[in-house]
Order: structure tokens, then C-alpha cells, then sequence
């Protein structure tokens, strides 16, 4: 087993075990995007960007990324995904901006 300094040297080396059991698309839009926060005793934790991203990684790669960890370990871990609050709070504000409502065309002012 290669010598692994940092959660993101072990990270790394998920991410390549995973790239040759997952497609190039899935790396890219899924297992790319999370970002290593902790690895204590048998437990890794990866942060997404948004609620959908983690319901969708929890659902369809989370045993897939944790098969890959005990590849790399050489033992079973427990793989915890969480959300980046700060940008799902971005996202949200986003989000009710884009559904506030507009003004109807009779309410525009076209006398200028």
C-alpha cells in the first residue's frame, strides 16, 4: 500500500481507484466534485456541493466510493457524505431569485 500523508493523498488515491471502475462522465459530474473533509478510525467524510449532489452520490456511488477505499486501505470504511452549507446556501438564494415572480407586460412602464 502506498504511503498516504493526507486525506487528500488518500483521496487521491480513491479517485484513481475509482476512475477505472466508474466512467469518465461520472468522475467528472459526480466523485470530482466532492471534497475530503475527514478520515478518523474507519470513517471518511466528503462534502458536496448541493443536497441534489448528495442524494444523488448516497444513492448510486456511495458503496462504489467505499468499495474503492478499501481497495486503497486495505480495509471496510464507513463513507459519510455532507453539504457544503455555505454554497447550498448560495444555491438556494439562486434559486428563489430565479422564481420570484415577474412583472406582467401591462405593469412595464413603455412610455420612455
Amino acid at each position: 500500500m502506498k504511503k498516504l500523508d493526507n486525506i487528500y493523498d488518500l483521496w487521491s488515491e480513491v479517485q484513481r481507484e475509482l476512475s477505472g471502475m466508474v466512467s469518465t462522465a461520472i468522475m467528472t459530474t459526480w466523485i470530482n466534485t466532492l471534497v475530503p473533509i475527514s478520515f478518523e478510525g474507519d470513517s471518511l467524510v466528503l462534502e458536496a456541493s448541493s443536497d441534489f449532489k448528495k442524494g444523488i452520490i448516497e444513492k448510486r456511488f456511495k458503496q462504489t466510493i467505499a468499495t474503492a477505499c478499501e481497495a486503497v486501505l486495505g480495509f471496510d470504511i464507513k463513507v459519510d457524505i455532507t453539504v457544503d452549507a455555505a454554497a447550498q446556501q448560495m444555491a438556494n438564494s439562486s434559486a428563489e431569485k430565479s422564481t420570484a415572480p415577474t412583472p406582467e407586460a401591462s405593469e412595464l412602464d413603455t412610455s420612455m
